[in-house]
């Protein structure tokens, strides 16, 4: 045996919150999802390791980013998605690596490193960083950067060096 809802729209029981809705073509939202997306608005000179400092929201459902500590704090618990990416230039050894790296409440989860061979400060370069954690409401996250030389021109031209994320489920 077999059945068939047809619903449009699934509120919860209580305040009459819409948590999902299906359009006529099929299409599923989930209106209440927490999601957020941030970048930097001015050029900045970062030391060889510090918290990116990010302090535009753009997209922030759930006012979890702080400007001022540049870290976004998980609202619900559940598997999250998050990217990040720096634009750099300014690398001044020959031989320089630089990374980036999630952390939560201060403890790495994942990163990423990649060297670069430069025979000029005027050189740039780019590294990203996509993952997924299973997060916990109260976490504090932010993206670090590391660095075997200092003066690092954090670019901020077409929001190349961002952080986002959101709940997956």
């Amino acid at each position: 045996m077999s059945s068939i809802l047809k619903v449009s729209e699934i509120q919860d029981p209580t305040n009459g919150n819409s948590a999902l809705t299906i359009d006529s073509s099929g299409h599923v939202f989930r209106p209440q999802t927490p999601a957020f997306f941030v970048h930097r608005n001015a050029s900045y000179t970062l030391s060889a390791g510090e918290v990116m400092q990010f302090n535009t929201a753009e997209i922030d459902t759930d006012n979890g980013f702080d400007a001022s500590t540049h870290e976004y704090t998980i609202p619900v618990t559940g598997l999250w998605h998050f990217s990040g990416a720096l634009s750099f230039t300014g690398l001044t050894t020959s031989r320089s690596y630089i990374g980036i790296r999630w952390r939560a409440d201060g403890t790495a989860w994942h990163d990423l490193y990649d060297n670069y061979h430069f025979n000029s400060s005027s050189a740039y370069g780019n590294i990203a960083l996509t993952t997924m954690r299973q997060c916990t409401a109260g976490e504090k996250i932010d993206l670090y950067m590391s660095a075997n030389s200092s003066g690092i021109l954090f670019n901020h031209d077409v929001k190349r060096s961002h952080m986002m994320g959101r709940l997956i489920g």
